[in-house]
């Protein structure tokens, strides 16, 4: 067991500053959370596909925790408490103690007054009532004791529980913080009602959230939370602030820093390091300074960058809208310069305008919010889980087609120290779970090709925010310098993943990489887990309980599916030529007021650093558009 457990790449430490970061990242912890045990179709640990420990610290003595640093305010985490975070009200707990039984605890070392100051409790949503109610039976069965599942049944640790020290096995179906919705059997047919009232019940609504620990499930380490005191609104402020507010705030960068060493010294074999980063405010400086500092004591340790961006926080009818797009335009060109110079790959996930959202088959128009942190954050976690799955498995391939680890990605995504900018697009769902390869073929044999125009997955998460450039007259395909396609949640009976990698194969032929041997495909038996915690988004009439399509609308289910196939794609190419040179203009054209709002501080910007960065994208925009129109039209 801990010698299958031991096979793949290695560990992965994970990043998150700001606030929309942490949206982000919790949908993503909050799948994790859900396939920890329960991912593959085998019955035992040795037959899981994923590897939790890439993600996770994992402990006999406690349950699965993210190996993650959260860099945010104090405001911003809401009830989550680190390492007990369910538990604040179990026997034992020092948030159950009384004011003079804390007194009592100090009758050793003080025999003063004891003052005991509480901070008012902050507000639970019924999901995080109904996780911190569940927690203590949830515990048990983690630490092999009896207890329940997440529909109330009861729930006996399994017999060989020395095959599972960590107490996976089973986590999948129930038994991890009991946010399961169901299995998939009830969904359909006998006991969809019961689901329906789960549903309808538990699941996380839009009013519910107003910060990203109010759906988030995965319990923290107390060195996960790195909390900014300091009270601000950062929402508009330069990139370059976030110096300033570590070398005078009550953070200072070396408190963030002692946490990021603290997980990577319990790392036996560090693969890289997975970074979220709001780049539109001053948690972008934050998120440089850690990164500069991990570069130079990692060395050439491969880092995945994403600089993600708040849906649109001033409407266009508003008198500020004209400023608040121009700073945010003045950021995300700051942080291409700057995060790409420390990233071994950078991409741009702008949540304002994630293209091909708007119209989509399978997204519910009625309930889409593109302003919505809530939703948009949930479509990035499903694109950035997918296209990562490569190098989490436990059994990688070795073949000259697939990732093992993240250094391989990034080296043939990125050749060349001018082509760390990737991007992101995924089709979600890809709803057919019981494609054989023959099928699956067939299927992407009628698809635009992954180097025209228009584009095969209809989602793109990172190309939406600027118009979408053309190749030149005379020329049909844009130049694709690496590519990685990431498919899951295929998985026809009697079929195996080799089989359906030969269909990703011949799809990826028709688009030739020109500096990469050849793209990266891969397919994946896990599917993308959809929890109470998922906004409720997708057309759920028209898909079946494991995200089939079904045309004639004959399922009638009035609940999401329990998860969903997705196809997502990395990419270095001249389809990111736009996004380039929207940065390169946003440099040129900044106003003096805008220069001089980002020069103040210690590290503000000055006129060399200005020059320093219109120099560096220009030759970034050289080889982005590299044989494209100079006109644009607008994507959809």
């Amino acid at each position: 067991t801990t010698a299958t457990m031991m096979m793949g790449g290695g560990e992965v430490l994970t990043l998150q500053v700001g606030p929309a970061s942490g949206h982000v990242g919790a949908h993503l912890w909050n799948a994790q959370d859900e396939l920890l045990g329960g991912d593959g179709d085998g019955d035992g640990d040795g037959d899981r596909e994923l590897r939790a420990e890439a993600l996770f610290r994992l402990s006999e003595h406690a349950p699965p925790m993210p190996r993650l640093v959260a860099v945010d305010f104090r405001h911003a985490t809401g009830a989550l408490q680190p390492v007990g975070a369910l538990q604040s009200g179990a026997p034992g707990s020092v948030f159950a103690l009384s004011d003079d039984q804390l007194a009592a605890q100090t009758a050793g070392v003080w025999a003063g007054e004891v003052s005991v100051h509480r901070e008012p409790e902050a507000h639970k949503n019924d999901f995080l009532r109904w996780l911190e109610e569940s927690a203590a039976e949830v515990q048990s069965v983690a630490l092999g004791g009896p207890g329940v599942d997440a529909w109330g049944r009861p729930f006996a640790p399994r017999e060989d529980a020395e095959d599972d020290p960590y107490g996976l096995e089973g986590r999948g179906h129930g038994a991890g913080h009991g946010a399961r919705r169901a299995d998939p059997a009830p969904a359909d047919g006998d006991g969809g009602e019961e689901a329906e009232d789960l549903y309808a019940a538990k699941r996380v609504r839009e009013r519910d959230v107003r910060v990203w620990s109010d759906y988030m499930k995965a319990q923290l380490h107390s060195k996960s939370l790195q909390l900014l005191h300091r009270d601000g609104d950062m929402d508009q402020s330069a990139f370059s602030a976030g110096h300033a507010l570590l070398d005078g705030g009550s953070q200072p960068l070396e408190e963030i820093l002692e946490s990021v060493r603290f997980f990577l010294e319990e790392c036996d074999r560090l693969q890289g390091v997975h970074a979220l980063v709001d780049v539109n405010s001053g948690f972008g400086g934050v998120g440089q300074a850690v990164l500069r500092e991990l570069r130079d004591e990692l060395g050439r340790v491969p880092i995945l960058g994403v600089g993600i961006v708040e849906p649109e926080a001033v409407p266009e009818a508003d008198s500020r809208h004209a400023q608040y797009v121009g700073y945010r335009a003045a950021n995300e060109a700051v942080a291409m310069h700057a995060l790409s110079e420390v990233c071994s790959l950078y991409v741009p996930v702008p949540l304002y305008s994630i293209a091909g959202a708007r119209g989509h088959p399978y997204l519910a128009g009625d309930r889409w919010r593109a302003r919505s942190l809530f939703h948009t954050a949930a479509l990035a976690a499903v694109g950035l889980d997918t296209v990562t799955l490569p190098y989490r498995r436990a059994r990688p391939s070795h073949g000259p087609n697939s990732a093992a680890t993240l250094a391989e990605l990034a080296s043939r995504l990125a050749p060349r120290d001018d082509l760390r900018i990737a991007g992101l697009s995924m089709a979600f769902p890809m709803p057919f779970p019981e494609a054989t390869p023959g099928q699956l073929a067939g299927m992407l044999a009628s698809w635009p090709a992954l180097d025209v125009p228009e584009g095969p997955l209809a989602l793109q998460l990172s190309t939406g925010a600027a118009p979408l450039p053309r190749p030149r007259q005379g020329l049909e395909r844009f130049r694709i310098f690496g590519s990685a396609l990431a498919m899951r949640g295929v998985c026809p009976a009697g079929e195996t993943m080799s089989a359906l990698e030969g269909a990703l194969e011949a799809y990826c032929e028709r688009s030739p990489c020109r500096l990469s041997p050849c793209s990266l495909y891969a397919a994946h038996r896990t599917p993308f887990p959809i929890t109470l915690a998922f906004p409720d988004i997708l057309r759920n009439e028209i898909l079946g309980s494991r995200g089939e399509l079904d045309v004639h609308g004959g399922l009638g289910r009035a609940v999401p599916p329990v998860s969903v196939p997705v196809l997502a794609h990395l990419e270095t190419s001249t389809r990111m030529g736009g996004v380039v040179r929207a940065a390169h203009e946003a440099v040129k054209r900044a106003s003096p007021t805008l220069r001089f709002d980002f020069s103040k501080g210690p590290r503000g910007l000055d006129a060399e650093d200005w020059k320093e960065m219109e120099a560096r994208l220009s030759e970034i925009r050289e080889v982005y558009c590299e044989d494209l129109s100079d006109g644009t039209h607008a994507s959809t």
